[in-house]
């Protein structure tokens, strides 16, 4: 199914799903395999606990997808243009709904999916200050089983750019002369 490196697998309810170097998405399910075709290296992925829905992101085009194991549907596209986090949420059916009115009056929260006694919840701010305000409101809610930060991801071009521009990218990649480098790990090496 893979032609190159596996960047991570993970297994619910007898699916395998995995991601890779090789731009693919796998999906083994009632003994068959598939897989997506992407554009770019897939480099995180997540089964749903019944293993019906899976995640990929693909950093290079700054999406997140929410697709069906068994037909390969997309169910949910995210654009992630700022940060963006994934929450899972279980409680018992009977107070799913409440908590679903809930959430929705939290700032930056919205229900993505729901499945039996577990909620998807996403969290898409401008900064961090706000995911992490959202994230301990969810945490205050009445009648939650537990909750998780399943996924987290952040746009890193201004970061990115600010190395770039310092000469960090450059430094790094500098290729010395062994006999140029001065180690200093050593305890019997002192400093000049």
């Amino acid at each position: 199914m893979h032609k190159d490196n596996i960047y991570q697998v993970d297994f619910k309810n007898n699916v395998i799903l995995s991601c890779g170097t090789d731009r693919r998405i796998g999906v083994v399910k009632n003994e068959e395999q598939n897989f997506l075709q992407k554009d770019f290296l897939i480099y995180t992925c997540a089964l749903s606990p019944s293993g019906e829905f899976a995640v990929y992101s693909d950093n290079e085009a700054g999406v997140s997808e929410v697709f069906s194991t068994s037909d390969f549907k997309p169910v949910k596209t995210f654009n992630n243009e700022n940060l963006m986090s994934d929450v899972l949420i279980l409680a018992k059916e009977e107070y799913i709904n409440d908590l679903k009115k809930a959430i929705s009056e939290i700032p930056f929260c919205s229900v993505e999916l729901c499945e039996n006694e577990k909620i998807i919840v996403v969290i898409e701010s401008e900064n961090l200050e706000d995911e992490l305000n959202s994230y301990k409101m969810l945490e205050k809610l009445p009648n939650i089983i537990s909750i998780n930060m399943v996924f987290s991801y952040q746009d890193l071009n201004d970061d990115i750019q600010k190395a770039i521009n310092s000469g960090a990218i450059e430094t790094i990649e500098k290729n010395e002369n062994a006999e140029n480098v001065r180690y200093y790990g050593s305890v019997f090496n002192q400093f000049s």
